[in-house]
């Protein structure tokens, strides 16, 4: 391999290893505050969860706020943000 042919190697992973470092912490940074935010949903979940039994078992729920309610069935992470911003304005969710 030549000098000129090594030295543009050498930019080709300098250039790549920029942004590729840059993606790493910004993921890194991201997972950790997810980390923390779904930490403390759980908690306020579990703290006020109670259980309902009805005919076809029991079924577990929880209230966060006050005023009217909204009924939020949950099953997939876009219903646990909807939920979680809907409490965080204070209004109370089922």
């Amino acid at each position: 391999m030549s000098t000129r042919s090594r030295l543009a190697w050498t930019w080709i992973v300098r250039l790549t290893m920029g942004p590729v470092a840059i993606v790493t912490l910004t993921v890194a940074v991201l997972f950790v505050v997810f980390s923390s935010w779904e930490a403390t949903h759980g908690r306020d979940i579990e703290t006020n969860s109670r259980v309902m039994t009805t005919v076809l078992g029991d079924i577990e729920y929880a209230v966060v706020g006050t005023g009217v309610p909204h009924l939020s069935i949950h099953g997939t992470r876009q219903s646990s943000y909807l939920i979680a911003n809907i409490a965080s304005s204070g209004r109370p969710v089922v």
